[in-house]
């Protein structure tokens, strides 16, 4: 079984990759570490059913998308697709920064999958650069600040400020089309 966890807000993401380690603690499973290179050699050993003293493992493994790509077959992607038909191996993946889009053709194999998003976007700090929203927009940027570079943040400000000020006074951006 391969749940994922992955998403945009890391933090979000990371904690929910913890408290589902720690959930499978408190039900009595082993959890074990292991690298993405490692996930074949599970299924080899068939390893993941019971250990020396009766308990089930789980694997807590980071960042598979990156080898699980392409069209062609490969050992990698085979031996993931066969974890998640297996249902006594659990595997338990956390995507560093990735979105479900990117991994499209993994959470077609998986029996769970969260996504965190980010609860403020620039487009809402974008969206609250207005006269009367000060509070709200500087709310909004500290949150969005936590999560996405500085510089990127302020220089999508810094255009759609400078676009607001032309449109004020009367002068049309050759860029931009009218009806924006």
């Amino acid at each position: 079984m391969l749940t994922i966890i992955c998403g945009e807000d890391t933090a979000a993401s990371r904690a929910k990759f913890t408290s589902i380690k720690q959930a499978y603690e408190t039900k009595g499973f082993r959890v074990q570490n292991i690298v993405p290179s490692e996930l074949p050699e599970i299924l080899k050993s068939n390893e993941g059913v019971l250990d020396l003293f009766g308990q089930e493992s789980v694997y807590a493994v980071e960042n598979i998308s990156s080898l699980y790509k392409g069209r062609g077959k490969s050992e990698f992607k085979t031996a993931v697709e066969a974890i998640s038909k297996h249902e006594t191996i659990h595997v338990v993946v956390w995507e560093n920064g990735k979105s479900a889009y990117e991994l499209s053709s993994l959470k077609k194999l998986t029996g769970s999958f969260h996504e965190s998003k980010p609860t403020q976007s620039v487009f809402d700090v974008l969206d609250l650069a207005a006269p009367g929203k000060m509070h709200a927009f500087l709310k909004s940027l500290s949150s969005v600040l936590e999560t996405q570079e500085a510089m990127f943040i302020y220089t999508l400000l810094w255009r759609h400020i400078r676009k607001l000020i032309l449109v004020q006074e009367g002068v049309m951006d050759p860029k931009t089309a009218p009806w924006q």
